[in-house]
Formats: C-alpha cells, sequence, structure tokens
C-alpha cells in the first residue's frame, strides 16, 4: 500500500531533527512491506472520543531521545500519517481530538 500524509502530520514530522526525521521516516517506509501485522504496529481505540486507529511505537533502546509514536489509517487502499510526535503527550485526550478532527 502507498504512504500518504496529511498536511499537518508532514509539519510535525519537518519540524522533529534532522536525525529523528531520518529513523521516523525509515519506519514509516517500513509499514507498506509489514503492514498491520507488524509487532510495532498496535490498534488504539478511544471509545470516549470515538476515535479508532493505528500506530506505530518507535524507541531506540535506552527511549530517551527516540521515543516517538506515528498515528495513521487506511484510506483508499492507502496509509494516511495523521500525526507524528515525541510520546511526551503524544496519548493526551487534545491531541487524539486534535487527530479526530484530521480524519
Amino acid at each position: 500500500m502507498d504512504i500518504k500524509w496529511n498536511g499537518e502530520a508532514e509539519e510535525e514530522f519537518l519540524q522533529l531533527p534532522n536525525h529523528i526525521q531520518e529513523k521516523l521516516r525509515s519506519y514509516i517506509e517500513r509499514l507498506s512491506e509489514k503492514g498491520l501485522e507488524w509487532d510495532k504496529v498496535e490498534l488504539i481505540e478511544r471509545e470516549d472520543i470515538g476515535l479508532e486507529v493505528y500506530r506505530i511505537k518507535i524507541m531506540d533502546g535506552n527511549g530517551e531521545e527516540l521515543n516517538h509514536r506515528v498515528i495513521f489509517d487506511i484510506e483508499d487502499q492507502s496509509y494516511v500519517i495523521y500525526k507524528v510526535g515525541s510520546r511526551r503527550g503524544f496519548y493526551s485526550e487534545e491531541n487524539l481530538r486534535e487527530v479526530e478532527d484530521r480524519i
């Protein structure tokens, strides 16, 4: 499947340091070959706000510098990236409602 980007998610991605972008890009590109069965992918269900999307969990060995998440969903035979960012605060209700607004 192709990978597409929501405009806001692409802006978030471009604001990250270049070395973080490179690592995230390598994970995102692997999504098209590994798919939903990949152990880095998990379904996120938030019934309280009506959100059901997938995430990629990206960490380095110690989880300090690289501890990021990518939220995506499937649309028209493509993976669409909706949010990219650091784990800190990523799952807050405010951030997840923002994702819902982008879909």
